[in-house]
């Protein structure tokens, strides 16, 4: 009997996040300029420019249309992560500019695992390759994983924390 533990997701660190999150600023920032032009007073400069002088595209749709390409940027960063399941394990990275690049890697094809300190992920595969699995916000919780499986599986690990039954406990939650 093997062991198959629950499918664990860890997600991309948070500065990968930053730059889809500042483009949902900047497109928030021009819903707010296009609507407080539109609803402001009709005299101004910004008004006339905006609103009455003829252009090819309005401007409103000019700020949904960077609202959309914003939450589809957000969409895009959140679906970079490491995903561990008991047949498999899942990766996903951006490389291209619409699709992530998704690889599933089974239990089977690994011959090994190397968890370096700087908290990255190394595959050796079955047939010679070496995978780098991307970075992850809690690559400590993946080398964990990774550790628990690998040995529950009898495949080489090197580096990692070693295996304990407990949990550290962290500074904060002493006392």
């Amino acid at each position: 009997m093997t062991y198959r533990p629950a499918e664990e997701f860890f997600g991309p660190p948070w500065i990968q996040r930053v730059p889809s999150l500042l483009h949902l600023a900047i497109a928030i920032g021009i819903v707010a300029l296009v609507l407080s032009v539109e609803h402001g007073p009709t005299d101004t400069d910004l008004y006339r420019y905006m609103f009455r002088q003829a252009h090819l595209i309005d401007a409103k749709f000019v700020a949904g249309a960077f609202v959309l390409s914003a939450i589809s940027s957000i969409l895009r960063a959140g679906m970079r992560g490491v995903r561990v399941r008991g047949d498999f394990i899942e990766y996903r990275d951006i490389v291209g500019s619409f699709w992530p690049k998704v690889r599933r890697i089974r239990w089977a094809q690994i011959d090994g695992i190397l968890i370096e300190k700087s908290g990255s992920v190394r595959l050796e595969l079955w047939d010679g390759s070496i995978d780098l699995l991307p970075q992850v916000a809690d690559a400590v919780g993946l080398g964990r994983v990774l550790e628990r499986l690998g040995a529950a599986r009898a495949i080489p690990v090197n580096g990692g924390e070693g295996l304990d039954d407990l949990d550290p406990v962290l500074p904060e939650e002493e006392s």
